[in-house]
C-alpha cells in the first residue's frame, strides 16, 4: 500500500462514512478538515480535491479520497454478503430443513428468488414436488433476518431511524421507520405470548420496585418483579398512582404468570424484597392471604424489613430499561407503553446475557432452566413463537 492508500484507509477507520448522492457520485469527508470532496465513478475515478486536480489528472494518480471510497464499497459489499450468509445458515433453528407442506426432509436447493427484501433461497421437495422458501415471515417487507436485527438494535437503545439507516446500509433496502415499529411490536407480542407458556424454575426470593416512565407528557409508574436467583422478570405492570391498590397489581400479575406452572406450595416461605414504600406490606398481605370458599389460595409470605442496597437486582433492571427508554423520551399512549414493556421483558428474559459472576454469560431464561434457543436467539424465538400456539403470518 502506498501513502495515499494508507491515508484513505485511515479516513474509513476513524468512522467517517461517505455520503451516497447516487450510484456514481459520493461525498467523502476530508481527513484534516470539515470539508467534503465529491468523488465520481463513471468510466474512471475522479475527485474534486486539490491533490487529484493537480497531480491525479496529470500523472494518473488516485487520491486518498478515491481510495477511501473503494475501501468503503469493498467493506460494505463484503459485510452485506457475510450478513446474508450468516442468516442463511441460521435460517432454521434446529438446522432441520423440512418441506413446509408435507414435512419431508427430502428436499434440495432450487435456485434463488429476488424479492423486495432481498434474495431468498428456494427449495424443492422430492416427495410432493412443491417449491418453497424457508423464510418464517411471509408477505412482509421486513424478512426474518431484518426483523431480528431491528429487534436487537431497538432494545439495546437505538432509535427507529437509526435502525432504518442500519438496514439501508446493511441490506440496501429503504424501509419506513413506522413499518419497522409496527413489525417489532407485532412479533414481540407473539414472542411474549409464546414465552408466557414456558415454565421457568425460579428461586424463592423476589425483588420488587417501581420506576417512573413518561407517557403523553405525564409520569406513570412501572412496577417490576424480578427473581433474585435468575434475574428473570416475572411480571411488570403500568399504573397512574402508587397506592396499595396499584401495588397489588404486580403481585396479582406475577401469580397469573406462574399459577399455570407453579403449585400453591411454591408460594410457601416466599420472600419478597422491596424498598421503603409503606404500601407494599399491606399489598402483600392482601394479595397473598386471600380466602376463597374457606380455603387459603396461597400461603403467607414473609416481608422482611430491608435496606435499599439489598434491592439492587431490580435496580439493575431499571438501569437496563433506561438505556432503552431514554432514546424514546416519551411514549404516545399507555397501550404502546404496555406493548413495549412486554417486548422488553422478552429481551431481558431470553436475549440479554447476565454479566454477574455466578450467572455470567447466561440469559435469565437459561439460568431458570429454559435452554431452547440456538446461537441466534431472536431468530429461534421468532420461529418457535410462530410454530407454537401463534398463528403463522
Amino acid at each position: 500500500m502506498d501513502d495515499r492508500e494508507i491515508r484513505g484507509l485511515a479516513i474509513i477507520s476513524k468512522g467517517d462514512k461517505p455520503l451516497f448522492l447516487d450510484e456514481e457520485h459520493f461525498l467523502v469527508p476530508s481527513q484534516s478538515s470539515n470539508k467534503n470532496y465529491k468523488v465520481e465513478h463513471s468510466q474512471i475515478w475522479t475527485c474534486s480535491c486539490p491533490d487529484f486536480q493537480n497531480r491525479g489528472l496529470k500523472f494518473g494518480i488516485e487520491c486518498k479520497h478515491i481510495h477511501a471510497m473503494k475501501f468503503f464499497l469493498k467493506l460494505k459489499n463484503s459485510t452485506e454478503q457475510d450478513t446474508l450468509d450468516f442468516f442463511e445458515e441460521l435460517e432454521l433453528t434446529n438446522n432441520k430443513k423440512q418441506c413446509v407442506y408435507c414435512k419431508s426432509e427430502n428436499i434440495v436447493s432450487n435456485g434463488k428468488r429476488k424479492t423486495k427484501s432481498g434474495i431468498r433461497q428456494r427449495f424443492k421437495c422430492n416427495n410432493c414436488n412443491k417449491r418453497f422458501t424457508l423464510e418464517p415471515l411471509k408477505n412482509h417487507l421486513l424478512n426474518a433476518k431484518m426483523l431480528c436485527l431491528a429487534c436487537d438494535l431497538l432494545f439495546k437503545g437505538n432509535s427507529l431511524r437509526d435502525i432504518q439507516d442500519t438496514l439501508k446500509q446493511s441490506f440496501g433496502i429503504k424501509i419506513n421507520h413506522e413499518t419497522i415499529r409496527q413489525n417489532i411490536l407485532k412479533f414481540t407480542n407473539k414472542m411474549n405470548e409464546y414465552t408466557n407458556k414456558l415454565e421457568p424454575e425460579l428461586g424463592k426470593n423476589w425483588s420488587v420496585d417501581e420506576q417512573k416512565v413518561k407517557c403523553k407528557g405525564k409520569w406513570k409508574w412501572m412496577w417490576n418483579n424480578v427473581d433474585k436467583k435468575t434475574r428473570y422478570l416475572i411480571a411488570n405492570t403500568i399504573t397512574k398512582e402508587r397506592s396499595i391498590k396499584e401495588a397489588r397489581q404486580v403481585f396479582k400479575k406475577s401469580k397469573e404468570n406462574l399459577n399455570k406452572n407453579k403449585k400453591d406450595d411454591y408460594f410457601k416461605d416466599l420472600t419478597i424484597t422491596t424498598d421503603g414504600l409503606h404500601g407494599y406490606k399491606k399489598a402483600i398481605k392482601d394479595e397473598f392471604l386471600t380466602v376463597k370458599k374457606n380455603t387459603v389460595s396461597h400461603r403467607p409470605t414473609t416481608h422482611p424489613k430491608v435496606n435499599k442496597s439489598e434491592n439492587m437486582v431490580v435496580e439493575r433492571y431499571h438501569n437496563q430499561y433506561r438505556e432503552f427508554d431514554k432514546i424514546r423520551r416519551d411514549f404516545k399512549t399507555t397501550k404502546s407503553l404496555e406493548q413495549w414493556s412486554k417486548g422488553f421483558r422478552v429481551y431481558n428474559n431470553f436475549i440479554h446475557e447476565n454479566k454477574g459472576y455466578h450467572l455470567q454469560g447466561l440469559t435469565p431464561a437459561q439460568a431458570s432452566g429454559i435452554n431452547i434457543l440456538s446461537r441466534n436467539k431472536w431468530l429461534s424465538l421468532l420461529e418457535k413463537s410462530l410454530e407454537n400456539g401463534c398463528q403463522k403470518v
